[in-house]
């Protein structure tokens, strides 16, 4: 497993929704340019392909396209997957391995897509639910202004207003939450 705290999809800035945006999204086109100029960038890819992942942005492709995933493969210059061998009666699809729903140390239920997944994938990110720390937002933008909570939490100020601002959300970066949770509202 590599250790996603060096990747740049941590240090980035952006939010964690950006490597799961549509293509047309601003914000996916700058995870990609995060990606391309990532330090474990292979080693995401090779952990993307290992674990067959089939969402978001790994390595800088798309894993919910098979054309990506192909692309990632030769990229990382892995064989070809071995092709069935033909036989003489209908062609027949391999079944499909689905394992038993897990839950997850934080609660969550959860499909894992291996055999020997323990947590769900919000958490192998580092992420964590986003409306406590939306909820908390709301009251402290009634005593300041999101800039101080910037300030404050040494977070990007784009972060902190993607949090504040985008209900659609479900999930925020761990650190960035417990740096906001933390913060007390100034009450006059």
């Amino acid at each position: 497993m590599i250790s996603l705290q060096l990747g740049a999809c941590r240090t980035s800035g952006l939010s964690p929704d950006a490597w799961f945006a549509k293509s047309s999204d601003p914000d996916f086109k700058r995870a990609q340019g995060h990606c391309l100029r990532c330090p474990i960038r292979r080693e995401c890819g090779d952990d993307a392909l290992d674990h067959e992942a089939q969402i978001g942005l790994r390595a800088g492709f798309r894993m919910d396209r098979k054309a990506q995933r192909e692309a990632l493969r030769v990229w990382l210059k892995r064989p070809a997957p071995a092709s069935p061998a033909r036989s003489a009666g209908p062609a027949r699809s391999a079944p499909t391995v689905q394992h038993a729903p897990r839950t997850c140390s934080c609660g969550r239920a959860f499909v894992p897509s291996t055999r020997n997944a323990e947590r769900c994938r919000p958490c192998v990110q580092g992420l964590v639910d986003a409306e406590p720390v939306q909820a908390h937002l709301k009251k402290l933008r009634a005593h300041m202004m999101l800039r101080t909570v910037s300030d404050r939490t040494g977070l990007p100020s784009s972060t902190v207003r993607g949090i504040a601002n985008r209900a659609s959300r479900r999930y925020v970066d761990a650190t960035a939450a417990e740096l906001i949770l933390a913060i007390t509202p100034e009450v006059p």
